[in-house]
């Protein structure tokens, strides 16, 4: 085993046996150490491991250090499930130094990958990338293209979040590049790379090449599960209906729908769902789009997830109601949100509620009502919403018929200012990458 690696690092970085050998060693001893038929001295093994670039261990069978390795992942993969990933992060570093040791390079990139997880996992984006970085060298070689991908779309995502846009278009690139000498069984794995750089795409409103990375997506994922076509179906439909393409649009959604289930029963479903709801508001159908929103809900609360992905379905079912003039819904909505679930939501959320039941119910707000400093919340231009429905309550109260009429109209396109479908038709966040796949564990045997 050892002679076997000796031979095959050193038939990668273009070296003889010679060469190898130096003035140390001689070409003959080399050449029975590959075959096996020695055992090199802790000494010979010094030279060859550091003309190698590698440290001994990398040669060793140290199978007590990998079978600790293989340990301290499967806990932090446990203790990451039960959200204590500060304890997940401690057995992860103790991994690290045992892999260091070891010399192996991939997995070392895949601990650091893990961590990455974890960091981005508690909002740590700024040391995600650090941790991401270190593993895009690691993983940089011909033997693992598979592992460069997951890494590189992951530094695509954190770099995305971090703003460095720049560095999430190279990221992508080289997830593509690297997916791309994939073969058929790892269609998964390039399906996914161009879904996110599709979203990424679709972040920056550039619809062309979000369409045509969604539609490469759709066409490696044929004998993929029905659930990630029906993903990319949505995402293929989201992006014809803002491009005015409504037509198509419907039949993609349509797709879309026949492949999730009646019942939803895992995140990813709920997601999928809630974004299908998302896009049913682009394309001016407020009553499916409602039930497709509130079922989304239900789910994601059952599941336990935070605000951060029930937020935008919430916010998605404003705008259903708000598009539809419903009062009926908002007061469905009422029951569901008030008061645990709205007590969890930001201000701007709970501002856009009360001007929703302003409107449906033609009453001004008490101050009781109203959050802390609203101005500002909901719109860069630092529109007051709360501010212009408590001034329409006032002068209806003192206008007549015909005035009540044009502030009516009034009333109509402050709605659709705060509730604009374009706005509330983006995709839910992904979740952490951990919440929807496990710790890939390295093969250490």
């Amino acid at each position: 085993m050892v002679g076997t690696k000796i031979r095959e690092l050193r038939k990668k970085l273009g070296l003889t046996q010679e060469q190898l050998a130096g003035t140390e060693l001689t070409k003959s001893y080399v050449s029975q150490v590959e075959l096996g038929r020695i055992t090199p001295s802790q000494k010979a093994l010094q030279i060859i491991a550091a003309r190698l670039g590698k440290p001994v261990g990398y040669f060793q069978e140290n199978r007590d250090d990998l079978r600790t390795i293989d340990f301290l992942l499967k806990a932090a993969r446990a203790l990451w499930t039960t959200n204590r990933l500060e304890e997940g992060m401690l057995g992860l570093k103790e991994a690290l130094i045992l892999a260091e040791r070891t010399g192996r390079e991939e997995l070392m990139a895949q601990i650091r990958l893990a961590m990455a997880r974890l960091e981005m996992a508690q909002g740590h984006d700024e040391a995600a990338r650090e941790h991401l970085e270190v593993s895009l060298k690691l993983s940089r070689n011909e033997d693992h293209p598979e592992l460069l991908v997951e890494v590189a779309d992951t530094l695509g995502l954190v770099a995305t979040r971090l703003g460095r846009f720049q560095e999430a278009v190279h990221s992508y690139q080289v997830a593509l590049d690297a997916a791309a000498r994939l073969g058929p069984e790892a269609a998964a794995v390039r399906v996914e790379a161009l879904r996110d750089y599709g979203d990424f795409c679709h972040g920056l409103r550039q619809w062309p090449s979000a369409l045509d990375l969604y539609r490469q997506a759709l066409d490696l994922a044929a004998h993929l599960p029905g659930e990630l076509q029906a993903e990319l179906y949505t995402r293929v439909a989201n992006t014809l209906a803002r491009q005015g393409a409504r037509a198509a649009a419907s039949e993609h959604l349509a797709q879309a729908l026949q492949r999730l289930p009646s019942r939803l029963e895992t995140l990813s479903q709920a997601i999928v769902y809630a974004d299908a709801g998302k896009t049913l508001l682009l394309l001016h159908r407020p009553a499916e789009a409602y039930q497709r929103l509130s079922e989304s809900l239900d789910a994601l609360r059952a599941s336990g997830t935070g605000p951060e992905l029930l937020e935008p379905v919430i916010h998605a079912l404003f705008t259903a109601a708000a598009m539809a003039r419903r009062s009926d819904w908002v007061d469905s909505l009422r029951a569901r949100l008030e008061p645990d679930l709205l007590a969890r939501c930001s201000s701007s959320t709970k501002t856009r509620w009360q001007l929703l039941r302003a409107f449906c119910q033609r009453l001004q707000p008490t101050t009781a009502d109203l959050v802390p400093n609203p101005a500002g919340a909901l719109d860069s231009d630092g529109s007051n919403w709360m501010r212009v429905a408590g001034s329409l309550h006032a002068l209806e109260t003192v206008a007549g018929p015909q005035g009540r009429e044009l502030l009516d109209e009034v009333w109509h396109w402050v709605l659709d200012c705060a509730f604009s479908a374009e706005a509330a038709a983006t995709f839910l966040p992904r979740p952490t990458l951990s919440l929807l796949k496990p710790i890939r564990l390295a093969e250490v045997y």
